[in-house]
């Protein structure tokens, strides 16, 4: 819990887009 309090939500936003986008191109 601590390391998502201590990320940027757009970090937080980014990573997930980016995981979104790796599974696309699988």
């Amino acid at each position: 819990a601590s390391v998502y309090n201590a990320m940027p939500v757009e970090g937080v936003e980014m990573l997930i887009t980016f995981m979104k986008d790796f599974e696309n191109k699988q």
